[in-house]
């Protein structure tokens, strides 16, 4: 499972939704645009969480926000890492739809879990390339939890690269666990592509 505890689980669920990790060209990009980003985001994925609709639908929708605003290709390549190189066409296709499905389900399985959160705009903070959205996650009873969101315009457009929730990183925890997986599967990446069907 992904290396998060329970508290910024939903955090990073949010998130996770809006990643593009494409090595394009970064444009200037201003705080206005990127909060506005994080921000619109951000509430979409929170009032489905918070829905009573059905868990099935509630994936359904999480794979529809995935796919208009994600580069789920980038990601998969990112996570899956060097064998990436090395797959047909066919395998990256099939990786794809299996890595996709399995991430979607991993989240949509605990929204039941996750009522009255919050996510209020903290500041932001400029980086070589890129723009960090600070916010903090709240959640009644327990302490806020400080999400930071990495900003780059890619293609004309701000797009969402990864976030960090108490220090990690969602990407690397992708990483991680497809590298495991991996390890676990010979290296084969056709044994991957069908335990991620198993588990979506």
């Amino acid at each position: 499972m992904f290396l998060f505890s329970r508290r910024n689980f939903l955090a990073v669920a949010v998130c996770s939704c809006f990643l593009s990790a494409a090595p394009q060209a970064a444009i200037a990009l201003d705080e206005a645009e990127a909060r506005e980003l994080v921000m619109g985001v951000a509430g979409d994925v929170i009032a489905l969480v918070q829905s009573d609709v059905p868990i099935e639908s509630k994936r359904s929708e999480l794979k529809r926000l995935m796919s208009a605003t994600a580069d789920m290709t980038a990601i998969g390549r990112f996570a899956i890492g060097r064998p990436w190189n090395e797959m047909s066409d066919t395998q990256k296709d099939a990786y794809l739809s299996a890595f996709t499905d399995y991430v979607a389900k991993i989240y949509t399985s605990r929204f039941s879990d996750y009522k009255g959160e919050t996510l209020e705009f903290a500041g932001s903070r400029s980086g070589k390339k890129d723009l960090y959205v600070l916010t903090n996650f709240a959640r009644s009873g327990q302490q806020p939890l400080e999400v930071s969101w990495r900003v780059r315009e890619i293609g004309g457009a701000p797009k969402i690269l990864d976030i960090e929730a108490e220090g990690i990183s969602l990407l690397v925890s992708l990483k991680n666990e497809m590298s495991g997986l991996l390890s676990q599967n010979n290296n084969s990446v056709d044994k991957v592509i069908e335990v991620l069907k198993t588990k979506a």
